[in-house]
């Protein structure tokens, strides 16, 4: 019996599709899935594999923005995998990653939405950091230019609250971390009512 996260990898001919997963939010605040960020702090999290596919489709949207299709043995091919049918592949199991961290989803059998900017590091994900990438992230974290009237503050705290909401962290600890970020303890409250109203 097949979950939501399956995708059906039968015989190499078959072919799978891949099409971009259209998210605004995410889309507007997030890191391109080839960008130094995803590389030093998303790498730890999803595997090296995981990241390589969603490098490797973000290349073949900037090519084919409606997605494209290829047959999944040439597609394991091109990501250097052995392709054998079955819930053990190493592609497989890639795929269940993708999609158990939010960064695709399984839309049919065949049939693979992929994300192409991924959001910043929840609390819980960085906690599971190397002390040393914890470090670098809160350096990262505390060197973003952050925006310059009281209006661009407001709507980029609303965007982070519904993005760190929507991945799972409580009000409480989402409101600690935009107080950490340098938010105004009113903004920030404005923020998370804001975020909880509009889900």
């Amino acid at each position: 019996m097949t979950s939501p996260t399956d995708i059906h990898l039968l015989v190499p001919t078959d072919v799978i599709a891949f099409r971009p997963w259209t998210d605004a939010l995410i889309d507007s605040i997030g890191h391109d899935v080839r960008s130094t960020y995803v590389e030093r702090f998303w790498l730890a999290p999803l595997g090296p594999a995981a990241v390589l596919i969603l490098r490797r489709t973000a290349d073949e949207f900037d090519r084919h923005p409606d997605g494209f299709e290829v047959p999944v043995g040439n597609f394991a091919q091109w990501m250097g995998f052995h392709f054998h049918p079955g819930r053990h592949s190493v592609l497989f199991h890639t795929i269940r990653r993708l999609t158990r961290f939010g960064t695709a989803k399984v839309e049919g059998g065949h049939t693979l939405a992929v994300r192409r900017f991924l959001p910043t590091l929840t609390a819980r994900q960085r906690s599971r950091l190397t002390p040393e990438l914890r470090v670098e992230h809160d350096q990262w974290l505390a060197g973003r230019p952050r925006p310059n009237s009281h209006h661009d503050q407001r709507a980029r705290l609303r965007l982070l609250a519904q993005t760190l909401l929507a991945n799972g962290d409580e009000p409480a600890l989402v409101e600690r971390q935009l107080h950490q970020w340098g938010a105004h303890p009113a903004l920030a409250h404005e923020a998370i009512r804001w975020a909880r109203q509009a889900s």
